[in-house]
């Protein structure tokens, strides 16, 4: 009796842990980082942006005016304080032996570098620990990050303002 009631308990323990399973943080969409009183407004922009991008991603002539017609972009309080996991771009802002410690993550490639920079609710920085930083060469790639989303309190000046930051963020390949 005593080893069945065991291998119950561990049966259940395996499926509301998903079966050994790391649970990951909610995928969670750019345009949630949006206030929704500017969200239609901003997705017009990001997606004429975007375009933008795809069509000039040779073009070198680095960043532009971050405010397109927006006196303000607006965090989305509610989503402050929450574990999230976004998929995006690597914009990096230090490495080391060719693997990268900082980081703004982008909704889309060539934001910041070759395109006018998103809204700062559109960008979101990330500092990996050195045992965690990820390889140079996966910049042109999509990524994953997940961590605590907080309000960023810093200044990157040539790349944009910055609204999000990720803490104890983990990176993987999308």
């Amino acid at each position: 009796m005593q080893k069945q009631l065991s291998i119950l308990c561990l049966l259940v323990s395996l499926v509301l842990t998903g079966c050994g399973k790391t649970v990951t943080a909610p995928d969670t969409d750019w345009q949630t980082l949006i206030h929704a009183s500017q969200r239609e407004e901003i997705v017009q922009l990001l997606i004429e942006q975007e375009r933008w991008a795809n069509l000039n991603h040779d073009d070198l002539k680095g960043p532009q005016d971050q405010s397109l017609g927006l006196a303000e972009a607006l965090l989305n309080q509610e989503v402050l304080s929450s574990e999230v996991r976004l998929a995006g771009f690597v914009v990096p802002l230090e490495w080391h032996n060719q693997h990268v410690t900082e980081f703004l993550l982008v909704p889309y490639f060539g934001a910041c570098v070759h395109a006018p920079p998103p809204p700062a609710n559109q960008i979101v920085h990330v500092r990996l620990e050195e045992k965690h930083a990820i390889p140079f060469d996966i910049i042109r790639d999509a990524v994953w990050a997940e961590g605590l989303l907080e309000r960023f309190d810093g200044d990157f000046d040539e790349q944009g303002e910055v609204g999000y930051t990720l803490s104890s963020a983990k990176v993987s390949a999308y």
